[in-house]
């Protein structure tokens, strides 16, 4: 059975030292933060700068205990709830700054181009415009419900009609009557029209079998 690993035991003393050096290091990567610094940044940076003091004035011990809870908590923990506030302020004030420059650089642009290019720039389209582009999505629509609707309805009647013609070329005393003719009403068979007659690879006139064979 595999041992069971488990985190080294801090003793209280080197708990409460670890809690003290935890927060100078927080206090520390606050104003990072908030300046605009990426927090996973801002905690190595200030790990590597502290870990050597820690560790010569608190012993190895407790500097590592530090470092563990360092790790254990997400750089916004390290900030106050005023300060949490203030920082989704200030990146709510950084992204419409970015909105609205890219939005003066557009229009830079276009008067640029309509100073010197006025070709370039995109048209707008006319009520008349919209009205085809609809009429042609229209026509293309109706093209593909006849495609996966109309078709298949329009084939499947078709090989109704061809199974009807093979039924009345058949003998009524055969047993292949029953078969070819059992899916038809009594009406439909005894029912001749002209586009009911067989159709390619039906037998020809002189196949058919005659009343005296």
């Amino acid at each position: 059975m595999a041992k069971r690993k488990t985190l080294p035991r801090v003793d209280p003393y080197t708990a409460t030292v670890a809690q003290r050096l935890m927060v100078g290091a927080m206090e520390e990567m606050a104003p990072l933060i908030l300046s605009g610094r990426n927090g996973y940044a801002a905690r190595e940076e200030v790990l590597r700068e502290f870990v050597p003091a820690w560790i010569k004035l608190a012993g190895r011990g407790a500097a590592d205990a530090a470092v563990r809870g360092m790790y254990a908590l997400e750089p916004e923990e390290c900030l106050t709830g005023a300060e949490r506030a203030g920082l989704r302020r200030l990146q709510r004030i950084e992204a419409d700054n970015i909105m609205r420059r890219a939005k003066q650089r557009e229009a830079e642009h276009r008067a640029y181009l309509a100073e010197h290019a006025p070709h370039l720039l995109p048209k707008k389209r006319s009520a008349l415009e919209w009205a085809g582009d609809a009429f042609v999505l229209l026509v293309l629509l109706g093209v593909i419900l006849s495609v996966f609707f109309i078709r298949p309805a329009a084939a499947e009647e078709h090989g109704r009609w061809r199974a009807l013609a093979a039924c009345g070329v058949v003998q009524m005393s055969s047993p292949e009557y029953e078969r070819r003719c059992r899916r038809f009403s009594r009406t439909e068979r005894s029912t001749i029209r002209d586009y009911d007659l067989p159709g390619p690879g039906a037998p020809k006139e002189w196949e058919r079998p005659k009343d005296y064979d």
